[in-house]
């Protein structure tokens, strides 16, 4: 089989980037996907406006506004009460230990007297969108609830998507970085075109960010106890993957990466890059 290209058809020439670290989106706009069976919480602040967009339909999903003293108040957003955040209460009730539970035991917000805003529903069309506007500052909980799926229905939950459009939008990422998955131990910063070692025990877990994006990290581990008797053996890529049958680790079963004597050093338990 030949395959023949006329010398004098041209091709589209490949993306390339011309900003680099740049933003999608124009400053002041930020954009949050809420998984389906999923929930987000994110800051507001007065004269912010947001819309929720249900990206393939039928999703319900529920929206809540507390201020700063921990009150529910759906007028703060231009809507009325209709719900009591079932959705989102039942998604905490099976990850009672979740990052999220554990930011509103830190704001001391209780759920017992939350009310929410239903928006969408089951028979609502791919791209319904709805537009808000918050009235003073506190905290958005924006849920994609859903229930257990049963074979014979069609109730998959699907994502919904929301946009932010800031009144005063700030120039810096680091007032968006996500919250620690758990109380850090250590918070470092490592600047650019720099390296930074540390010691790490068994069983603690490693949190890394990209603060402002499109930078690559190189990310390599010793075992300290090989290192006191002077062997310098660190993560071997082809050694991981000979053993895992593929090019990264990844959370699940293929998650170890194995230093040169085939142990394994470190284990991946959440990515969102898909590179690791």
């Amino acid at each position: 089989m030949s395959l023949f290209i006329p010398q004098n058809r041209r091709f589209p020439p490949a993306s390339r980037i011309l900003r680099r670290g740049a933003d999608n989106a124009r400053l002041g706009i930020e954009r949050y996907v809420v998984r389906g069976g999923g929930s987000t919480l994110i800051q507001v602040f007065k004269g912010d406006a947001f819309t929720l967009r249900d990206i393939e339909g039928g999703q319900i999903c529920e929206v809540a506004f507390c201020d700063g003293q921990s009150r529910f108040d759906s007028s703060a957003f231009g809507a009325k009460a209709d719900g009591k955040l079932d959705g989102f209460k039942n998604l905490m009730g099976q990850a009672s230990d979740s990052g999220i539970s554990k930011k509103l035991r830190a704001l001391n917000i209780d759920l017992a007297n939350a009310q929410s805003t239903t928006v969408f529903g089951t028979t609502g069309r791919a791209g319904d969108s709805a537009s808000f506007k918050v009235s003073r500052d506190g905290l958005l909980i924006v849920t994609a609830p859903a229930q257990t799926m049963n074979p014979a229905e069609q109730n998959t939950a699907t994502d919904i998507e929301v946009l932010i459009t800031r009144k005063n939008p700030k120039r810096k990422y680091e007032h968006a970085l996500p919250d620690p998955l758990a109380d850090p131990l250590h918070d470092i910063r490592i600047k650019a075109a720099t390296a930074s070692a540390y010691l790490v025990k068994a069983g603690e877990y490693i949190q890394v960010i990209d603060v402002s994006g499109r930078q690559c990290t190189d990310f390599q581990a010793m075992s300290a106890r090989k290192l006191d008797k002077g062997l310098d053996l660190a993560l071997d890529s082809t050694i991981t993957r000979t053993l895992l049958g593929r090019s990264y680790p990844a959370p699940g079963l293929p998650a170890k990466a194995f230093d040169r004597d085939f142990e394994p050093l470190v284990e991946i338990v959440q990515d969102t890059v898909g590179r690791h």
